[in-house]
């Protein structure tokens, strides 16, 4: 097993394969530190984001979607409040 002594560079990645920048293959368990519970690039994920990209892509106002993901949140964590920064 090689030494890692730099930072991989990912140019594709699918499922738990990542593919860096020289082709080479790894394998991520931690699937993104948990964030892509589902893999990457996985059809569900991709589906979900073309379609909120193609409705509206925003950055600085608040979404409609904030209230119903913060009470998610709250529902999921058993905390009563949080925000978005």
């Amino acid at each position: 097993m090689k030494e890692m002594t730099h930072p991989i560079v990912v140019e594709q990645s699918r499922g738990v394969h990542l593919w860096d920048i020289d082709g080479n293959e790894y394998i991520d368990f931690t699937c993104g530190f948990g964030s892509n519970l589902l893999g990457h690039t996985h059809e569900i994920t991709v589906a979900a984001i073309t379609d909120q990209v193609t409705r509206d892509y925003s950055i600085g106002p608040q979404s409609p979607l904030a209230g119903e993901v913060a009470k998610l949140f709250c529902e999921v964590t058993g905390n009563q409040r949080m925000a978005f920064s």
